[in-house]
């Protein structure tokens, strides 16, 4: 219970080394009663306006719902906005959620197919102008794969 309360003061810092600290800490060592009460702190950090925050809360999410495949549903909402990211680290760790969204639940991968993932994939593959970092090519012919 006191390292729920820590967690939550960490993720709700002004300074976002502190919230990424958190996040990665989280991810690691959280039981499922700790994911279920700080999923919510996760959520709105996966809507920040730092890219290095929403990229940790992205990893911080995939390994939740791999602990509580229940929560999937609560990141869903968010996930939408990482599909149309500029920055290729935060892209990529918002595809790896959506991928194990999608391997975890039918459902989930048919919403996502009827999302029109397809434009993903030609993203990572076209575009390399839009951040400094790249994707890897193995890795954007494993996400086709999956959605196509």
């Amino acid at each position: 219970m006191i390292t729920t309360l820590l967690i939550s003061s960490d993720l709700n810092s002004s300074t976002q080394f502190v919230q990424g600290l958190a996040l990665c800490t989280l991810g690691a060592i959280a039981s499922p009663e700790m994911s279920r009460d700080l999923a919510g702190e996760v959520e709105r950090l996966l809507k920040s306006s730092n890219a290095y925050i929403r990229k940790k809360a992205a990893v911080c999410a995939l390994r939740i719902i791999l602990k509580v495949p229940e929560l999937m549903e609560m990141f869903l909402p968010a996930t939408r906005s990482l599909l149309s990211e500029k920055n290729h680290g935060v892209l990529i760790t918002g595809v790896t959620l959506i991928t194990e969204m999608c391997l975890q639940s039918p459902d989930m991968l048919a919403h996502f197919k009827k999302v029109g993932v397809g434009f993903l994939i030609s993203l990572l593959l076209s575009n390399p102008k839009n951040s400094p970092t790249h994707p890897p090519v193995g890795f954007c012919s494993a996400m086709s794969q999956v959605f196509m």
